[in-house]
């Protein structure tokens, strides 16, 4: 029963950094990643998200085509819209 409820909790966290990223994104459409993972720890309220979580949202959005790497420099983000 407990590892049921820890796994639902991190699937939720890794939806909620999912969604933070997209905003910060949407409203900056382009960011290096030391920035944005330097955002995203700052705007989270509900739990303190380790860099390798908010790497690992990254990847998965990169995979789901919102964000992209830059092809020049591949710490660099662009927001697809």
């Amino acid at each position: 029963m407990e590892k049921q409820v820890e796994k639902e909790l991190e699937l939720e966290r890794g939806f909620t950094l999912e969604a933070m990223i997209v905003r910060i994104m949407k409203a900056w459409k382009t960011e290096n990643h030391n920035n944005l993972t330097a955002e995203v720890i700052r705007q989270v309220n509900l739990f303190k998200p380790a860099p390798s979580q908010i790497k690992e949202a990254i990847e998965r959005l990169i995979e789901k085509e919102y964000l992209e790497r830059d092809a020049a420099n591949r710490s660099q983000y662009k927001y697809i819209p």
